[in-house]
């Protein structure tokens, strides 16, 4: 029964997803979309800012650079959390850019800030769709209270299930 409830453990994902309009004000929808995730995930306060900075980053550079700032265009966000690994898909409706010249660069060399602070604050960075995506990750540690909570209710869910599952059977 250990075996069955650590790959239950294991397999626990949450995924989010969110569309906002290309106006930099809609910056101000990520907090609480970082807060979400976070408190679904059970993820410490304290590492908000380096969820949120590399996010901040990729959807402004997603709303001024790849869509122009044309509100009728969108910026969908994608978030995957799985243990203690969170992955983010920004997606722009530009016609992407050409990433490896500026990823290339040395930093000190680079016209703008924001891929490399993106660059440096994340795991796994690609481009995609010719570079109107951007997929990273971001590894944090789980609140060990919060997951504990979480580890114990879903024992009693594995529980309850192998419970039904003798009853049934005899």
């Amino acid at each position: 029964m250990l075996n069955y409830f650590v790959q239950i453990i294991y397999y626990v994902m949450f995924y989010s997803q969110i569309s906002l309009q290309s106006n930099i004000s809609q910056l101000s929808e990520l907090d609480s979309f970082v807060e979400d995730i976070m408190q679904k995930c059970n993820i410490d306060a304290q590492y908000f800012g380096i969820i949120s900075l590399p996010l901040i980053e990729c959807v402004k550079n997603a709303i001024v650079h790849g869509n122009g700032n044309d509100i009728s265009k969108k910026v969908v966000i994608s978030m995957q959390c799985q243990r203690s690994k969170i992955q983010f898909s920004v997606a722009d409706e530009g016609v992407g850019f050409d990433y490896d010249a500026i990823m290339n660069k040395p930093i000190y060399d680079r016209k703008s800030n924001g891929l490399t602070i993106i660059e440096n604050l994340v795991d796994n960075l690609q481009f995609e769709n010719n570079g109107a995506m951007i997929t990273y990750s971001v590894s944090v540690p789980l609140s060990s209270s919060l997951s504990n909570t979480r580890i114990d209710t879903l024992h009693q869910k594995v529980q309850k299930i192998n419970t039904f599952d003798i009853k049934h059977l005899t």
